[in-house]
């Protein structure tokens, strides 16, 4: 029998865990043991997590499933999707690029690189 997709992944991941987790509690699963690092429980970190099968919605592991967490990466979205919104996906950024330099036979720079940042941008009116 197969396992299913997203098994194999969090196994993969658990010995990844399990691999940089150093002298913690083996009694802990690998991801508990990372949870618990003092990096982690020195800043009051929060976790949960929910890992389904894609196929079937069956539940492979859960922690503190019921927790409502709005995490960095969930947080990009919007700012992602605000500025697609208001850019539009064709939109590309230009950054003038200068040389304080002479160029040798081969190409190489001998000299600065200068990369410019110019600019903020668009407004959702331009």
């Amino acid at each position: 029998m197969r396992a299913p997709r997203l098994a194999v992944p969090l196994l993969i991941v658990s010995a990844l865990f399990a691999a940089g987790c150093g002298d913690s509690d083996s009694s802990q699963d690998p991801i508990q043991q990372v949870m618990n690092k003092p990096r982690y429980t020195s800043a009051k970190s929060q976790w949960s997590m929910v890992v389904m099968d894609a196929n079937t919605g069956e539940m492979l592991y859960t922690l503190q499933p019921d927790v409502r967490s709005f995490t960095g990466s969930v947080r990009k979205l919007y700012s992602v999707g605000i500025a697609l919104n208001t850019i539009g996906a064709d939109y590309r950024f230009v950054t003038p690029v200068y040389r304080n330099g002479m160029l040798d036979a081969s190409g190489k720079l001998t000299g600065d690189l200068i990369l410019k940042a110019s600019g903020d941008l668009p407004s959702a009116g331009a």
